[in-house]
């Protein structure tokens, strides 16, 4: 992610920022879902975490937790949650999802 600064000069993240925000994306993901056990995360995950100083939020069933999603949406809360940033829904993916259908414009064919 770049950055614009206040002279309007192309900031570089330090990789260190990135680190920084990629932990805690993840610890909000495990806030939400829960922290999982080690050998349940993915390889490239598992080995980016101090495992020791993790968090440990208790897992979460997302159905009781965001009942009003239904179903659908609490599919789709799981893609967009998931532990795995490359199985992790994009924003862009996630508008083409079946929870979404009911806000499309039907086509006048219909």
């Amino acid at each position: 992610m770049n950055l614009i600064d206040s002279n309007r000069t192309l900031i570089q993240p330090r990789e260190q920022d990135t680190e920084t925000q990629y932990l805690g994306q993840l610890y909000k993901i495990f806030s939400i879902r829960g922290t999982p056990r080690l050998h349940l995360l993915p390889a490239d995950v598992a080995g980016f975490l101090d495992w020791e100083t993790v968090p440990r939020f208790r897992r979460a069933n997302l159905l009781r937790r965001f009942p009003m999603l239904g179903v659908s949406g609490n599919r789709l809360l799981a893609r967009l949650l998931s532990y795995s940033p490359v199985e992790r829904l994009s924003a862009a993916a996630a508008i083409g999802h079946d929870f979404f259908e009911e806000l499309r414009p039907q086509s006048d064919a219909e």
